[in-house]
């Protein structure tokens, strides 16, 4: 079982992630404007998704991920439309919304073997 971070302002995708993701990820989910590096290290997060699409702040929680040496070796996945975007971040992989399960499923099986059991 992998461990998913989630940051968004958006919580119906919030919702919906945690729902589909749940029986087999720990899932956390925090906004974008809430942003805590030690919750975050604490959770221990094996990839972290970061919804790109609201007001800009994405790029403020990226920073502040990489500028955590424990965070900025966690793969980012870039939830937006764009793949410059997605590059921009740093991302590892990117999805669009709306994220179907499948692409959530693939995603995340292409990251973990990047994954360390516990």
């Amino acid at each position: 079982m992998s461990r998913v971070l989630l940051f968004t302002d958006d919580r119906r995708f919030a919702d919906e992630t945690r729902d589909r993701l749940r029986d087999h990820h720990a899932v956390h989910s925090a906004s974008l404007s809430s942003f805590d590096a030690v919750d975050a290290r604490d959770f221990g997060a094996d990839v972290i998704f970061l919804d790109a699409s609201g007001n800009g702040s994405a790029f403020a929680v990226r920073q502040r991920l990489l500028h955590d040496r424990a965070l900025a070796q966690v793969p980012l996945v870039a939830v937006t439309e764009s793949p410059q975007e997605a590059s921009l971040l740093s991302a590892a992989a990117m999805v669009t919304k709306p994220v179907t399960p499948s692409a959530l499923d693939d995603v995340l099986q292409r990251l973990s073997s990047r994954f360390v059991p516990v």
